[in-house]
């Protein structure tokens, strides 16, 4: 039940994330505590031993600290350097690559994208990416199809 619960917040948080990302190219502090808040249900739901939680909490913290790199750089919004880390919360170790990499292809069509739809316009100015979509499609696919709790 508590898994449910937790699913059902992250997933209403990632959904506002993408609306407003996609809207405004803003990812309000409330849908962090959201996904986060999702986070912690599920793994109270799931029954995670403290050493599984603190894999995910290092798995969180790490791509935190990766995420906030790309920041620097401005490659990456704030918004989306939180989303990163909370939603890495909810995938062990094992899964953060699979992550990741989904992210990444997922972005990289969302860029592709993002360049036809400038292309047609002939605009050329730079295009700012609502990286949220990105986000929600790695952990869509790396954290529902745990049905277990």
């Amino acid at each position: 039940m508590l898994h449910a619960l937790g699913l059902l917040l992250g997933g209403c948080g990632l959904l506002w994330a993408m609306v407003s990302d996609v809207r405004r190219y803003i990812i309000p502090d409330p849908v962090h505590a959201l996904v986060l808040l999702g986070a912690g249900l599920s793994a109270l739901g799931l029954a995670l031993s403290w050493q599984e939680g603190a894999f995910h909490l290092g798995v969180g913290l790490i791509g935190f600290i990766a995420a906030l790199l790309l920041f620097a750089r401005g490659w990456l919004g704030g918004g989306d350097v939180k989303l990163i880390a909370v939603c890495l919360l909810w995938v062990s170790p094992r899964q953060s690559l699979e992550f990741l990499l989904i992210m990444a292809l997922a972005g990289a069509v969302l860029a592709l994208a993002v360049l036809v739809k400038r292309g047609l316009s002939r605009s050329t100015e730079p295009s700012p990416l609502p990286y949220s979509l990105a986000i929600a499609a790695a952990w869509a696919v790396c954290v529902l199809p745990r049905t277990e709790g």
